[in-house]
């Protein structure tokens, strides 16, 4: 019975594609935040990433992990993470390869590939 309840949700949600007035314009501001977002992200990502490789902490600090610790009060696993993204979003972006930054998986020999039905997509 649960189960029947969350189907119908489910197609309910699915279903909806008219926003309100309201809905339209949080979409548009929320959307705006994002993409602004996302250029910061991408500048704290490179100048971690810059940091960290060309050592540009070792006058002050004897690690990388130091650094981050006093410096932005966050562990240096936490600080790669962000800076390693940098590199993920060059790739994906086809960032001097001459590519467009279009993305075509490669799917192991005898693997699936997953359904694209339902999957998310971005504008």
């Amino acid at each position: 019975m649960m189960a029947d309840k969350l189907s119908k949700m489910a197609v309910v949600v699915q279903g909806e594609t008219q926003l309100s007035v309201k809905e339209s314009q949080k979409f548009a501001r929320l959307k705006k935040v994002v993409k602004g977002g996302m250029k910061t992200v991408w500048e704290v990502a490179e100048a971690l990433e810059t940091i960290r490789n060309e050592r540009l902490y070792r006058a002050h600090y004897p690690t990388f992990e130091a650094f981050c610790a006093a410096e932005l009060s966050m562990s240096g696993r936490r600080a790669r993470q962000l800076s390693d993204a940098s590199g993920v979003v060059r790739n994906l972006l086809g960032e001097g390869s001459g590519e467009s930054g279009t993305i075509v998986p490669k799917w192991p020999e005898g693997g699936t590939k997953p359904s694209t039905h339902n999957m998310v997509h971005f504008c």
